[in-house]
């Protein structure tokens, strides 16, 4: 009777598949046995093939399509926000709590119903359905429902503004400070911060004006390195082309974002909020339900859902008047693209084997 082992073998890279090659060919240079049959099946881990994209989207091929005004600036995005995320905010976070406080008070306008702004309340509306509510949250809309710059709160009918100011000085700075200045620590499949969470909190504060009013280290005196880092942070939000970079940044990685929830196996019902459509009718990964993911994988479900918040966001990209559409639209297809090319190994062997089980 013949032995048939058969390993199976995860890959995170090219390296590991190079070495999954030599492990195949030293096992037929010398064989267990006469008796033994030795199979290996290498599979590329689906997660690894998305962070692909985003890496691509955020400072690779994709990205540099993207970059119709040739500056070049993708090339410092990764570096800017480890430098605010991992550095920056947590050496100077007392620092830069009393400096949004200080621009806060200092700037809010807060004014009366009679003068509610409908074509503004509409706009952030219109801004929600196409960066997500992890741009536009819902919160953001009800604090900045007069203006974004210069900060402007309408309060609420029978309300006095002098009255409500300290109340909105305390929610806006407390939004700012809690909602913008942190991000997830826990992510799904990375090492370290959850990457789109990072870039959409940085076109957050970069609508508000948050970096060049609130980075401040004010009195404290900063060691030369951590000067250089909050020098390069400021010199990034202060380019030219930074708002259109994190828009359109943005705008690829809700398609990584969202095949990643896939990927992760998490769906709207029991997933966390980033593994869900994040509102404005944004696509979401399907019900899993008892179906194994290597199922929907190998029926197309990542492809599909590029190709459907492709075409969301393609539809709604003209409710941001600001917004450079060429380059956006160049990311966003870059981004489908690239997904779709990526995750067509998963309708071939090995794992379309799966379709020989009855069940599925």
């Amino acid at each position: 009777m013949d032995v048939v082992p058969v390993h199976y073998l995860a890959i995170w890279g090219f390296t590991n598949m190079a070495a999954a090659a030599l492990l195949l060919a030293m096992i037929r240079a010398a064989p267990i046995d006469t008796r033994t049959r030795y199979f290996l099946v290498a599979m590329t881990c689906a997660g690894h093939t998305i962070n692909l994209v985003t890496g691509s989207a955020v400072g690779g091929l994709i990205a540099n399509l993207g970059d119709v005004g040739g500056f070049k600036l993708h090339a410092t995005l990764c570096g800017t926000a480890v430098r605010l995320y991992k550095y920056l905010l947590s050496d100077y976070w007392e620092q830069f709590l009393e400096a949004t406080r200080d621009w806060v008070e200092r700037t809010l306008r807060c004014l009366p119903w009679e003068r509610r702004d409908t074509d503004h309340e509409q706009h952030m509306v219109r801004l929600q359905a196409l960066y997500t509510m992890h741009v536009i949250s819902d919160e953001c809309c009800e604090l900045f429902n007069g203006a974004l710059r210069p900060l402007t709160h309408v309060v609420a009918s029978g309300r006095s503004p002098d009255s409500e100011r300290p109340r909105v000085v305390r929610r806006i700075v407390a939004f700012i400070v809690k909602g913008l200045f942190v991000v997830d620590e826990k992510p799904v499949v990375t090492r370290m911060f959850t990457f789109r969470d990072g870039i959409d909190h940085a076109l957050t504060m970069h609508l508000l004006g948050v970096p060049a009013n609130c980075f401040n280290t004010g009195n404290v005196a900063s060691r030369q390195k951590t000067q250089k880092r909050l020098d390069d942070v400021l010199r990034f939000f202060n380019h030219p082309d930074a708002g259109q970079l994190l828009r359109r940044t943005c705008l690829a990685l809700q398609i990584s974002g969202g095949v990643t929830a896939l990927v992760s196996h998490q769906d709207a019902g029991h997933g966390s909020e980033r593994a869900s459509s994040g509102g404005g009718g944004m696509p979401g990964p399907p019900p899993f339900e008892e179906r194994p993911l290597l199922c929907w994988l190998v029926d197309g479900a990542a492809e599909q859902l590029a190709t459907d918040r492709r075409q969301h966001m393609w539809q709604r990209m003209h409710f941001d008047g600001d917004l450079g559409i060429v380059g956006a639209v160049t990311m966003v297809l870059g981004a489908e693209m690239e997904t779709v090319l990526r995750f067509r190994r998963y309708s071939q062997k090995p794992f379309a084997l799966c379709r020989l089980c009855k069940r599925w």
